[in-house]
């Protein structure tokens, strides 16, 4: 927006978010993931570091290395959701990890358990979000996972309805675990180049 005030708190936040980090690392046990881990702290500096290049190469050290021992950690987890596993930690190291492990991570998630649910947060379409992310940045295996499970998504649609990340699948209107979230996520199947990554929150391409 141009608001001076919102970037001087941006400087405030990404000081205070380094000055947590000893040594520019995450603490020894810190979870890996994107809404609740490393991943997500990393991603926020690096966004940061992009805007204000002219104070944050240190901001942007430290969420190089946060992503990439998140990524890392969230490969050798079970965990493929996109809150807390490696989904959401592949996506928000897209930009700045290797492809090599781009690639690691898109065949990892092409391997990964189906999720019980459809939602963005903790199920199957917060996998094909990433997917589709790492697909636009050139991933090897990207574009053939991401055909098969969505093929797959479309299945469990059609047999079992729109099946939410709550107990017993209770249809809830949420984002993350609910029907809006699974909604955009299929639109987004639909149209990956027009319809942006809300987890990433990302802004349409108002080019066209």
């Amino acid at each position: 927006t141009g608001d001076p005030a919102a970037l001087r708190l941006a400087d405030d936040v990404a000081d205070a978010l380094l000055a947590a980090l000893p040594g520019g690392v995450a603490p020894a046990g810190a979870a890996p993931g994107l809404a609740d881990g490393t991943a997500g702290i990393g991603w926020a500096l690096l966004r940061y570091a992009a805007v204000r290049p002219e104070r944050a190469a240190r901001h942007e050290d430290a969420a190089r290395a946060l992503l990439g021992a998140a990524l890392r950690e969230a490969a050798a987890a079970p965990d493929a959701s996109w809150t807390a596993g490696l989904a959401g930690a592949a996506a928000g190291a897209a930009d700045s990890a290797p492809l090599a492990e781009l690639s690691r991570a898109a065949a990892l998630l092409a391997d990964s358990a189906t999720a019980p649910d459809l939602s963005l947060g903790q199920g199957a379409l917060g996998v094909l979000d990433a997917l589709a992310v790492l697909r636009a940045r050139g991933a090897d295996g990207a574009p053939a996972a991401l055909d098969r499970l969505t093929g797959q998504a479309l299945a469990v649609v059609e047999a079992q309805d729109h099946r939410c990340a709550t107990p017993d699948h209770v249809p809830s209107p949420g984002l993350l675990t609910g029907l809006a979230g699974i909604g955009y996520g299929l639109l987004r199947l639909a149209h990956p180049t027009t319809v942006p990554s809300a987890l990433l929150l990302e802004l349409p391409d108002r080019r066209g």
